[in-house]
């Protein structure tokens, strides 16, 4: 399992991460929820967010990240360069 504090810097499980999403595999795993925007998926204790192509609004992020800490909220610890999908 990936330490959640360090998600963001290890290399390895982004990369890995963006080659389930890119094959689609990431369709396996558990889903969590699905909006307007995209799906959320369970991978490995994380919420991941894979913004349907094309769609505009993906920037929850930049509300997420303010809120980090908060217990209402998820913590965010990624988002892609291109926006596509978020942890």
């Amino acid at each position: 399992m990936i330490q959640k504090q360090n998600f963001a810097t290890d290399k390895g499980a982004i990369r890995h991460l963006e080659a389930l999403i890119e094959s689609g595999k990431i369709g396996e795993y558990p889903l969590l929820g699905e909006g307007l925007s995209g799906k959320v998926y369970d991978y490995d204790g994380f919420a991941v967010k894979v913004y349907k192509e094309n769609y505009s609004e993906n920037d929850d992020y930049k509300t997420l990240s303010g809120l980090n800490g908060h217990p209402a909220f998820p913590a965010f610890h990624y988002i892609d360069q291109r926006k596509r999908w978020m942890v």
